[in-house]
């Protein structure tokens, strides 16, 4: 049995949210892929193709990107643009939160 307790004040208890909300998350994630594995969704780019060649298609597109926080250094990395940039906003939002709070 756990009684979580939190103490503190301010914006203290927001770790302590985002780690119930991943708990939470992880409770409920292998019930997503419990469906029908086989059936798979094919874009109407790739209609054209049969179905073998569109899932292989469909599966070798890829894309990743991420944001480690170090302290206040940012390490960003990924193969698409548009989620690089939006890991650089991340970044850049987190960094300010950090400025203004420790300012105060």
């Amino acid at each position: 049995m756990i009684f979580p307790v939190i103490y503190g004040s301010g914006l203290s208890i927001i770790p302590f949210l985002l780690i119930f909300l991943g708990i939470v998350v992880m409770f409920f994630a292998p019930f997503r892929y419990s469906g029908n594995s086989e059936r798979v969704f094919i874009p109407p780019e790739y209609e054209w193709m049969n179905e073998e060649e569109a899932v292989k298609e469909k599966r070798s597109e890829k894309h990743y990107g991420g944001l480690i926080m170090i302290g206040p250094i940012p390490i960003i990395f990924g193969n698409d643009r548009n989620l690089i940039y939006i890991s650089i906003a991340v970044a850049i939002l987190i960094i300010l939160v950090f400025i203004l709070y420790y300012l105060r």
